[in-house]
């Protein structure tokens, strides 16, 4: 008898352990609000198939091109359009790019989880055109002090340029990297 109650407690550990793992879903912004829009719906149907899973909302951009110094950033936008789903809401308003969007992730990242076992899956919600270049950025970033995080990626039909847009940024993706680097300095 005493082997089947430790079977049964291995077993509601392991249970325990996956359903408990905390997800940051981290969704990057946009200044183009149909692009943002799709990926803010595309991040919300994946979250809604969690089930059980502790969900932080890691949604990061600041203003670009503000008119007034009363402009909304992205991240305070993308906030307004998931309140009331599941998790807990980081806002990031400071990144002004992707590089510095990972930047400030893997900062809050090794401030919220220091000196824990419990390391949080990524999940990176970005536009198809952007999943390349936001890639080559996260691993200039986060080299080796990550898992792989998830892609879960919106299609942006709505920009027909943007992928012409991807080819020109692709050239700045060292520098961009290397400027971020001192936030984490």
């Amino acid at each position: 008898m005493f082997g089947f109650q430790y079977l049964l407690f291995a077993i509601s550990c392991f249970v325990v352990n996956v359903y408990s793992k905390t997800t940051v879903m981290v969704v990057l912004g946009c200044a183009i609000q149909d692009v943002q829009q799709e990926r803010v719906s595309t991040a919300l149907n994946y979250v809604t198939s969690l089930n059980e899973r502790d969900v932080v909302w890691f949604v990061t951009g600041g203003v670009k091109n503000a008119l007034t110094e009363m402009s909304a950033s992205e991240a305070e936008q993308m906030r307004e359009k998931i309140t009331g789903s599941k998790g807990k809401i980081i806002l990031d308003e400071k990144a002004r790019n992707t590089a510095e969007n990972f930047a400030y992730l893997k900062k809050w990242i090794s401030e919220t989880y220091q000196g824990s076992d419990d390391t949080p899956e990524i999940v990176i919600t970005t536009s198809e055109f952007h999943q390349e270049r936001a890639a080559k950025i996260f691993n200039g970033i986060f080299q080796n002090d990550s898992p792989n995080p998830e892609w879960n990626l919106s299609k942006s039909d709505s920009c027909t340029y943007c992928w012409n847009d991807e080819r020109i940024h692709m050239q700045n993706v060292g520098i961009d990297v290397k400027n971020a680097l001192h936030i984490l300095a």
